[in-house]
């Protein structure tokens, strides 16, 4: 297993299409630099102990089909620039403290779409 942050430098792989990091122990936040790996197609971080933010700059990876979140401890709110990814099919955020609304992503024909977002008032933003 996979132990730490993930290092920002995987942002600089311009022609990856999978990147596959679920399932391991990694911690920290989501680099920012991934809105740069613009062939990206799937995008799977699940079961892990991921922090902060989901970055917008994903919006960016234009090719992405596949992005799932799930089984984290992702807080604030899902980008809603993530609803402009028009290849995306898989959206899965469960398991994190994700707060706010998912308007943006109404009328969008997800094959899978899952989240549970935090309800309770005082965590709402």
């Amino acid at each position: 297993r996979m132990s730490g942050p993930i290092p920002s430098e995987i942002g600089k792989c311009h022609n990856l299409v999978r990147l596959t990091l679920s399932n391991n122990t990694l911690s920290g936040t989501i680099p920012s630099e991934f809105g740069a790996l613009t062939s990206l197609e799937y995008l799977q971080l699940w079961n892990n102990l991921l922090s902060g933010f989901i970055p917008a700059e994903l919006s960016q990876c234009t090719d992405l089909v596949i992005a799932d979140f799930a089984e984290n401890e992702l807080t604030g709110s899902v980008p809603s620039s993530l609803s402009r990814l028009t290849n995306l099919d898989y959206l899965h955020f469960d398991g994190n403290d994700l707060t706010g609304g998912l308007d943006a992503f109404c009328g969008i024909d997800f094959e899978i779409f899952s989240a549970n977002l935090c309800t309770e008032p005082d965590k709402v933003e």
